[in-house]
């Protein structure tokens, strides 16, 4: 029943496309065959500069964040080797756990905020980048007369366990392409000229 499942996610994807060129020899009538082209979306990814820049400010936020959270640690550590030295019951002893306490529930909440703000930011990004990137395909296909582009990934279906092949089988949906249908290099041409244009304008 699981791979039958599996399978099925995969048959529908290739009858989506399937269905899409009979609409498209239909649209287009007899005269020509559909114009139909293929993009390596994680290969795209990989090479848009945009990505590469907003990947690296997210890294630096993380890492100064991860500093703040750091010195918070030590100075509670080092608060917490300051009480065992003192006497139990003292009003210094007291003082001290009470600034311990208030330091840990601060430092619980600060770890908890960057947490989900990190978490958010990335989402934020990924989501940005996504619409970009489809956004780039379908101008490229309107302005030079594609009917179809497909999404496609080269994956290697090598995998230590069952449910990593089913998702590596699955995220394949063409299994071929010559190379004159590929336009994951014009794509990625198209994205970071956009994107050297928008720095200069700012």
């Amino acid at each position: 029943m699981f791979l039958t499942t599996r399978w099925s996610c995969a048959a529908v994807a290739l009858a989506v496309c399937l269905a899409g060129l009979l609409v498209c020899r239909t649209a287009c009538g007899k005269d020509r065959a559909p114009k139909i082209g293929v993009v390596n979306v994680t290969k795209v990814y990989d090479n848009y500069k945009k990505k590469r820049d907003m990947e690296n400010d997210l890294r630096a936020q993380r890492e100064q964040k991860s500093r703040v959270i750091h010195e918070k640690e030590k100075e509670i550590k080092r608060l917490t080797d300051e009480i065992k030295l003192l006497e139990l019951g003292s009003d210094a002893r007291k003082k001290r756990e009470a600034d311990l306490e208030k330091r840990q529930v601060d430092l619980q909440s600060f770890t908890r905020v960057t947490v989900g703000n990190m978490a958010t930011r990335t989402r934020e990004i990924m989501q940005r980048l996504y619409t970009e990137v489809v956004e780039a395909v379908q101008k490229y296909g309107r302005q030079n007369g594609f009917d179809l582009i497909i999404k496609w990934e080269n994956v290697e279906v090598e995998s230590k366990t069952m449910d990593e092949l089913l998702y590596k089988i699955n995220q394949r949906t063409v299994l071929f392409a010559s190379d004159h249908v590929d336009i994951t290099d014009e794509v990625i041409s198209a994205l970071n000229a956009g994107y050297s244009k928008e720095i200069i304008e700012k």
